[in-house]
C-alpha cells in the first residue's frame, strides 16, 4: 500500500481503540506521536502537518457528509449532522471523543484502499503496535456514585440478575429438575431458596456476589456519564466496550442469558430503559422480521426494586 488518507486512518485509529477497550478519545498530542511512527511505514495524504488543523478539517467533512441522518419534515426529506465522535477543547488540547454512533458503517465509509484486502490487516497490525504498552479502560474505584446513581446501578444490576436466574431454572425447567410454576426470584431464591430443597444446584450467592459487582460497576460508569449505553451486540462498538467491562470475570455467568444464541442486552440510561432483544422461535423466515422480540421496560421497576431490597436485607 503506497499511502492513506488522514481521515481514513483517523476513523481507523479510533475504532482500533474503542473495540479494544482502550480509551474512546484522541488527542493531538497522542496522534502526533502514532503519526510518526505510522509514516516510517505508510505514507500518509494529508494537507497540513497542523494536527488541531487536522482534526477540525476531519470533523467538519464528516459532518458534512458521512455523519448525516435523513429526518422527514413536513413531507420533506432533510439532513441533519448526526456526529459519531465529538471534537473537543478542555483548554489545553483538542482532541476527538468516539460517542454511540461509532459503529461498523464508519468502517465501510473509508476510501482509501479496498477494506477487504490485505492493507486493512497491515494497518491494524501498525496500530495494535504502537498502542501495546498504552494502558486500557478500567473502571475507576475512585469515583464516589450519589444515592440516585447508586439505585440506577442497582436496579439495573438487579435486571441483569434477574434473567440470569430465569435462563438457570429454565435449563433445569427443561430437564425436568424445576417445577415451571416456581419462576419469581424472589419467592423461590430469597423466600426460600428453592433448589435447596428440591436437591438442583443453588447460584444463589453466585448472583448475589455478582449483584455487588454489576451495580457498582454501573453507578460508576453512570456517574462518569449520563449518556451510557451497555450492549451485548459487538455492532455498536462503545455500547460493547462497556459490556466487557462491566461483566469482567463474569462472562461465564452473565452468557447463561446473554449470548449469541440467546438474548440480546441493551441498557440505555439516557432513557433509563432495559432493552432485551431475541428470537421468539428459532424456526423462522429468514425474510421475516416478525419474530423478532423487544422487551423494553424502565431500568428502576418494581420487580428490580423488590429485588433490590432483598439484595440488600442478606446482608443484615
Amino acid at each position: 500500500m503506497e499511502k492513506i488518507n488522514i481521515n481514513d486512518l483517523i476513523v481507523e485509529y479510533m475504532v482500533y481503540k474503542v473495540r479494544n477497550d482502550y480509551d474512546p478519545i484522541i488527542t493531538t498530542k497522542e496522534f502526533t506521536k502514532f503519526l510518526n511512527f505510522f509514516e516510517e511505514k505508510i505514507e500518509v495524504e494529508k494537507e497540513t502537518d497542523n494536527i488541531v488543523e487536522v482534526f477540525k478539517s476531519f470533523y467538519d467533512t464528516k459532518n458534512k457528509k458521512d455523519w448525516l441522518t435523513p429526518k422527514w419534515i413536513d413531507g420533506k426529506k432533510e439532513y441533519y449532522s448526526d456526529p459519531h465522535m465529538y471534537l473537543k477543547n478542555d483548554g489545553k488540547d483538542y482532541y476527538l471523543e468516539a460517542n454511540y454512533n461509532l459503529n461498523i458503517n464508519d468502517l465501510c465509509r473509508i476510501s482509501t484502499y479496498n477494506m477487504f484486502n490485505e492493507d486493512v490487516t497491515g494497518i491494524r497490525i501498525l496500530i495494535g503496535d504502537f498502542l501495546a504498552n498504552q494502558r486500557k479502560r478500567s473502571i475507576k474505584e475512585s469515583f464516589a456514585p450519589d444515592a440516585s446513581e447508586w439505585m440506577v446501578g442497582c436496579s439495573a444490576a438487579a435486571n441483569i440478575i434477574d434473567e440470569i436466574w430465569k435462563s438457570h431454572i429454565n435449563d433445569d425447567i427443561n430437564n425436568q429438575k424445576w417445577p415451571k410454576q416456581c419462576q419469581d426470584i424472589n419467592k423461590y431464591l430469597f423466600d426460600v431458596d428453592l433448589a435447596q430443597i428440591i436437591g438442583t444446584k443453588s447460584i444463589k450467592e453466585e448472583l448475589c456476589r455478582a449483584f455487588d459487582v454489576f451495580s457498582k460497576r454501573i453507578a460508576t460508569l453512570y456517574h462518569t456519564d449520563k449518556n451510557l449505553k451497555i450492549s451485548s451486540d459487538s455492532v455498536n462498538y462503545l455500547a460493547y466496550s462497556n459490556y466487557r467491562l462491566l461483566i469482567e470475570g463474569y462472562k461465564e455467568l452473565i452468557e447463561k442469558a446473554y449470548d449469541v444464541d440467546k438474548k440480546e442486552l441493551e441498557l440505555d440510561f439516557s432513557k433509563l430503559t432495559y432493552r432485551e432483544i431475541y428470537e421468539e422461535d428459532k424456526n423462522y423466515y429468514f425474510d421475516s422480521e416478525s419474530y423478532i422480540m423487544n422487551n423494553v421496560k424502565p431500568i428502576e421497576n418494581e420487580k428490580a426494586k423488590t429485588l433490590v431490597h432483598n439484595m440488600y436485607k442478606r446482608k443484615n
